[in-house]
């Protein structure tokens, strides 16, 4: 069984699309929907879940002013199916993905988390529902090295968003239990967490249709790799950050010392590969052949600005990427061609 987090913020047309979706599937989980909207979005938000409940297992919790680390760790201590993933709300998984995240767990005790093959796509106008004008591989990844010295440098060389996998419940209310107290967005809803999934143990890299992110104007995005590093929140970020994975790293049986060096080694790489691989696209940008393509080539996360270089993120895709394709997708001799359609007609059909 599983609980789906869904955090939204002024955002209703994006979320009817998304609960429209799970209640047109019957899906048999829990949904919990974290809404940090204001004034007159707060009350569309409230008259949407109010449509769709009793239709589909629905938890609403009205959370103004709360970041999305602040309403994540929220619903931790709330939830009670054995596994649970992330799903913003302008995201759509691909549920026979998702069953088979769950049955990997399921028999494989030793791995923590899991998930499969992913795209990003955008539609005419960046709305929820309308023609779907491309559509690219975006990556998730394995983290398989039993030493988690070896999975958090090998992360933040090769950086990917790891809070998109399917999380055994345990280790997801661990990986919010730090970062609701830290004031920089960067580091307590994406950074932090992340590699606290990494260091908790094995991702497993499943060879199936599972999620589908839409690129669009109205994303919350990170603020640039510059701006970040000298803003005032950072040092106090990074402390916390810092302290917390050594810790956790010692706490996994690893010598004080190589948990230090290692944190510093790691995050020291991201830094230079982030900083560098923004500042080429910010002022040598290369020409390409549309924005949207350029956009899957970036490091994608909750916010998509903290990116690195290009080529590393393009190394490791080769091992992974299936080359997603709409048209592909769309060819009733796909293996998930059935899968996607419901995918298809929640992207492009208005409600």
């Amino acid at each position: 069984m599983l609980t789906v987090i869904i955090p939204t913020m002024n955002r209703p047309d994006f979320l009817r699309r998304l609960l429209n979706y799970y209640a047109q599937a019957s899906f048999g989980g829990w949904l919990f929907v974290g809404d940090a909207s204001m004034d007159l979005y707060a009350q569309k938000v409230q008259r949407i879940v109010e449509e769709y409940q009793g239709k589909i297992h629905l938890r609403y919790e009205h959370l103004p002013g709360q970041s999305i680390a602040q309403t994540l760790a929220y619903f931790g201590p709330l939830i009670q199916t054995p596994y649970v993933v992330l799903n913003p709300d302008d995201d759509l998984f691909v549920f026979s993905g998702l069953q088979r995240c769950e049955d990997f767990l399921n028999g494989n005790p030793s791995y923590t988390a899991a998930n499969g093959q992913a795209a990003l796509f955008l539609i005419e106008n960046g709305k929820p529902c309308g023609a779907v004008q491309d559509l690219g591989d975006y990556p998730l990844m394995p983290s398989e090295n039993e030493d988690p010295v070896a999975r958090l440098e090998e992360f933040l060389e090769y950086y990917w968003v790891a809070l998109f996998s399917v999380h055994r419940t345990s280790v997801w209310q661990q990986m919010w239990h730090y970062g609701s107290g830290i004031k920089d967005v960067a580091f307590a809803a994406e950074l932090l967490p992340n590699c606290l999934s990494i260091i908790a143990g094995k991702i497993k890299h499943l060879n199936t249709l599972y999620l589908f992110r839409q690129e669009h104007e109205r994303r919350y995005t990170l603020t640039d790799a510059y701006d970040w590093q000298t803003s005032y929140e950072w040092q106090n970020g990074y402390q916390i950050f810092s302290n917390t994975l050594i810790e956790t790293l010692v706490n996994k049986g690893i010598d004080k010392k190589r948990a230090q060096q290692a944190v510093k080694k790691a995050f020291w790489g991201y830094l230079s590969s982030c900083l560098t691989g923004q500042f080429k696209n910010q002022y040598c940008r290369l020409k390409t052949k549309d924005n949207f393509k350029e956009a899957c080539r970036n490091l994608p996360g909750i916010g998509d600005s903290l990116a690195k270089g290009l080529s590393n993120i393009q190394k490791i895709r080769l091992s992974f990427s299936r080359n997603i394709t709409l048209n592909g997708l769309l060819n009733k001799s796909h293996p998930e061609y059935a899968q996607f359609q419901m995918v298809y007609k929640a992207i492009t059909y208005s409600i």
